[in-house]
């Protein structure tokens, strides 16, 4: 008898152990910071890209100059979402054909932060997305609306080595935390911002359920 309780509870912890590998491995508030740095892409519809700077194939490499209209996208849209009263402005200048305007500066600010990458040159006029740059700052319209589906993500597992931290996880609806139609897999890297530890991101890859 004491050897099968023995062994019962020998199964049970190491089931435990199964389940609680990543917040064994972290604490909730580190894993709460990685959620967070990771549903920054999600929320504005980034999927399947990396920082690389070759052409684009099935993913988009956002080190490749040709693709810095990305990089501007993710700076005016996370600064709409999370920064608004401290970036985003009215824009009043004469004949301007967009609500909004940010400067170039506050784009690049937020590039460097996740992605440890120089938002780079870019030319004056109609830009991705419905963006348009004068030369000093960017105007646009609401990139986001009461409307859209907004992804975040759940992380169940973190692996490191080295200096690399690989995240996998679900991604969910975030008005329907039951709605999950996609996992993806994170690579990112130790990062320090403005003083601030946190991560920048190196490659987010995404496979929607039911797509082979």
């Amino acid at each position: 008898m004491a050897r099968k309780f023995f062994i019962s509870l020998f199964v049970l912890a190491a089931a435990l152990f199964v389940f609680t590998g990543v917040q064994n491995s972290y604490a909730a508030s580190e894993l709460d910071r990685m959620n967070i740095f990771l549903s920054n892409f999600t929320e504005v519809s980034m999927f399947d890209f990396d920082v690389d700077d070759g052409e684009n194939d099935e993913i988009i490499h956002l080190g490749n100059p040709e693709n810095v209209g990305q990089l501007v996208y993710f700076g005016v849209a996370h600064n709409f979402l999370n920064n608004r009263k401290s970036t985003i402005k009215k824009c009043t200048d004469k004949n301007c054909p967009y609500e909004f305007k940010i400067s170039k500066a506050a784009v690049a600010s937020s590039v460097e932060k996740y992605f440890n990458l120089k938002l780079g040159k870019v030319k004056k006029g109609e830009l991705e997305n419905g963006i348009s740059f004068d030369g000093k700052d960017f105007h646009f319209d609401a990139p986001v609306s009461k409307d859209d589906v907004i992804y975040y993500v759940d992380i169940d597992d973190v692996d490191k080595e080295g200096k690399f931290i690989t995240m996998t996880g679900e991604i969910y609806n975030v008005k329907n935390k039951k709605e999950r139609p996609a996992t993806f897999t994170a690579l990112a890297m130790p990062h320090t911002w403005n003083n601030k530890k946190t991560w920048a991101i190196l490659e987010f890859k995404v496979e929607w359920k039911g797509e082979e």
